[in-house]
């Protein structure tokens, strides 16, 4: 019979196409629900004989599981409920293991446990179905351990993996962390320190000559060695920087108004001057007094 295995391998982790073979060899809906529920869930197989209907809450767009756990760590519950919710879909988006859950469940009584059947039971049907689809025997542990394991490797954080795997140790949940798949750009990764494409290429040609018995590690760090030799020389040749202060606006020399005011009276000579040579210019008030005072 198939046993709890905490050092599982990665030939134990159960994928979706062998799952649903599991589902094709099951005699009753009874089966296929006890199929569905392990691959949602993850649940132990003593948390598998304690759920009753009312702890299935099926709505339209989702369906929750109300577990109850007695996994003891130092004397205490940890923790008492889990409390899972999954998103149902419509029409071609419906999720094979949801549907198969709600359909068993809508043919239960009140009260009744879904799987009424002694822990052993279940081990044992698990272990037939399981030789009979894809050649092993399957256990809760090995569903428990797949689905961990795929939320794990999908990015979910430490908090919720604990959470539903129903443990309050971050060090439960390590083994799965290392299933994680990790996505590295090389060309956003120095390995290199900071080095100008001159100085990598000079690297390359030193490196590659025969004559050189350096590593490309030293030939690494020469390089940043030049560097800070050089930078270190411009900054003492570097003269420090003059600053120039503004004056003052009182201070300043008043050329610009000295500049209009004789521009200003040009103009007003420009103008007399005009008038003076301009014949047709019409008399002024005191030529005018002038010629009547001769007349008389």
């Amino acid at each position: 019979m198939g046993k709890y295995k905490y050092d599982f391998t990665i030939e134990d982790i159960l994928y979706e196409p062998e799952v649903r073979k599991m589902l094709e060899v099951c005699e009753d809906e009874q089966e296929k629900a006890l199929i569905a529920v392990c691959w949602l869930t993850g649940a132990r197989t003593s948390e598998l004989t304690k759920i009753k209907k009312e702890d299935i809450t099926i709505t339209e767009n989702s369906l929750g599981f109300k577990i109850f756990t007695e996994k003891l760590r130092g004397g205490k519950f940890t923790p008492r409920y889990r409390n899972l919710i999954f998103k149902r879909g419509k029409f071609l988006d419906q999720n094979l293991w949801i549907e198969t859950v709600v359909r068993y469940v809508n043919t239960l009584k009140p009260g009744e446990n879904l799987f009424n059947r002694s822990p052993r039971t279940i081990q044992l049907k698990l272990n037939r179905i399981g030789k009979e689809a894809i050649g092993k025997e399957v256990c809760p542990g090995v569903f428990r351990h797949s689905i961990l394991t795929h939320l794990a490797s999908s990015g979910l954080g430490i908090q919720e993996l604990a959470s539903f795997k129903g443990c309050s140790s971050i060090s439960g949940i390590q083994p799965y962390l290392k299933a994680r798949v990790f996505e590295i750009d090389l060309n956003y990764v120095n390995r290199t320190k900071n080095i100008t494409p001159e100085q990598k290429q000079q690297i390359l040609v030193e490196f590659n000559n025969p004559k050189n018995k350096y590593s490309l590690v030293d030939s690494v760090e020469k390089a940043a060695i030049v560097e800070s030799k050089e930078n270190n020389n411009m900054q003492e040749n570097k003269q420090p920087e003059q600053k120039i202060e503004a004056k003052p606006k009182e201070e300043q020399p008043k050329q610009e108004t000295i500049a209009q005011e004789s521009s200003n009276q040009e103009k007003t000579e420009k103008k007399e001057n005009e008038k003076k040579e301009d014949p047709t210019a019409q008399p002024t008030q005191q030529q005018s007094q002038s010629a009547q005072s001769a007349q008389s």
